[in-house]
């Protein structure tokens, strides 16, 4: 009976704990490429035109200010978004054209002038090795701009007992992965999704060594004609000690 009651006495309380415990998250990859095939789809209703600044800080605390410019443009089969960086004193200006497929990978145009009173030409193919380009030496690279994770071979959906929380709002938290990316480039990207807007306000990426890149955040919407327009994100590169804000502008006359 002693070895009975010392029995009870250390396995009845780890069972009774054991059954109080929340299921563990359940994985989803089904729900999780259906989801990227959602965000895939989202198309702009109308052309949208806005002004900018990307403002960058170096792991020294010095600050340089970029203007953009970023034109999106809808199409029959595809959509586009176009960004003009604007020359500084210490660097040409730049065209980014990122080209949106539902189904298909994106396509990437890029030009950059050599000097700041360089010619900037015609945009070119940008191979698919080459996304980790930043745009203006900011810590954008033209894969972040285009949110080219969604279209990786693995997407897996978390679905926690309690929904996913970032700042203070529900969220989906998809988990996209890729297969040997190319050295110093992302290996798997978490994004918290807007359960109200669909939309990402959070990502993390990450290495192929599991080491986190680079953070990524919404700071601010706006809702302009009805639509909700991103106002101003941010993300810092955590191996370089440096962040940009990418701010827009939007007149008042059609804010609501």
């Amino acid at each position: 009976m002693k070895s009975l009651s010392f029995l009870f006495a250390w396995v009845l309380p780890s069972l009774l704990l054991s059954a109080q415990q929340p299921p563990a998250t359940v994985i989803d990859e089904t729900a999780g490429r259906d989801l990227a095939a959602k965000l895939r789809a989202l198309t702009p209703a109308a052309r949208t035109e806005s002004a900018g600044l990307l403002k960058i800080r170096d792991r020294e605390g010095r600050t340089r200010t970029v203007p953009v410019h970023c034109l999106v443009v809808p199409g029959a089969t595809d959509w586009r978004v176009i960004y003009e960086t604007a020359p500084t004193p210490d660097q040409g200006g730049e065209k980014l054209v990122i080209i949106h497929h539902t189904n298909a990978p994106n396509e990437y145009l890029h030009a950059r002038a050599e000097k700041p009173g360089g010619t900037l030409g015609e945009p070119q193919p940008v191979s698919r090795e080459r996304l980790s380009t930043p745009l203006a030496r900011s810590d954008f690279s033209l894969l972040d701009l285009g949110l080219d994770f969604f279209h990786w071979p693995t997407q897996r959906l978390y679905k926690p007992l309690r929904p996913e929380m970032r700042m203070t709002r529900p969220c989906d938290l998809l988990e996209s992965i890729r297969p040997n990316p190319p050295a110093g480039s992302y290996a798997r990207v978490k994004s918290w999704l807007d359960k109200e807007t669909g939309g990402p306000i959070a990502a993390e990426a990450f290495g192929a060594d599991g080491k986190l890149l680079k953070e990524f955040s919404i700071k601010g919407l706006t809702k302009v004609e009805g639509r909700w327009e991103l106002e101003e994100m941010e993300i810092r590169d955590v191996i370089k000690k440096s962040r940009t804000r990418l701010e827009f502008e939007f007149p008042e006359a059609v804010a609501k």
